[in-house]
């Protein structure tokens, strides 16, 4: 689904293919002037960018869409089991209060032991949160791309001093 929403929205973006500059289009480009090539690195570099930022403009709407989804069950589960919660923080305060005598220490510990339980399960789910978050595709793809611009600004510097 994630890539079928993609190709949707990406398909009048297109980047030309290795075919594209086979042949015909290859002589074109080797008889093309440095300005006209400049013209046509700028013009593929935008096109470049306008994909990249539509990947990221997707991924980034997917992670919303799950990160929602889960919100709402996780609110929903929240709702159904604060009763219980209840009823069992009731049933220990009771019966640690009956085993050490004291009502009131009983309900600090048991108080204090759900909190420290709650901040661990908060903490784990804010880093989990923040790890589904990211746009990881686009992410690589944009490292990709800078590796390639690299490696062809180096290869045309070494062909034009040649």
């Amino acid at each position: 689904m994630y890539e079928e929403r993609l190709d949707n929205q990406t398909e009048t973006l297109r980047l030309p293919s290795r075919a594209d500059f086979n042949g015909r289009g290859r002589q074109q480009m080797n008889d093309a002037s440095i300005g006209e090539l400049f013209k046509q690195l700028s013009s593929d570099g935008s096109h470049l960018v306008q994909q990249e930022i539509q990947l990221a403009k997707t991924e980034l709407q997917e992670s919303a869409t799950r990160a929602g989804k889960a919100a709402a069950r996780l609110g929903t589960a929240m709702v159904l089991a604060l009763p219980g919660v209840m009823a069992i923080t009731a049933a220990l305060v009771i019966g640690l209060g009956i085993i050490i005598n004291s009502y009131w220490v009983s309900a600090l510990i048991v108080g204090a032991a759900i909190l420290i339980v709650a901040g661990i399960l908060s903490k784990r789910a804010m880093s989990a949160f923040k790890a589904g978050i990211a746009p990881r595709q686009a992410m690589q793809t944009v490292r990709e791309d800078v590796d390639w611009a690299k490696r062809e600004g180096q290869r045309v510097k070494h062909e034009l001093s040649a």
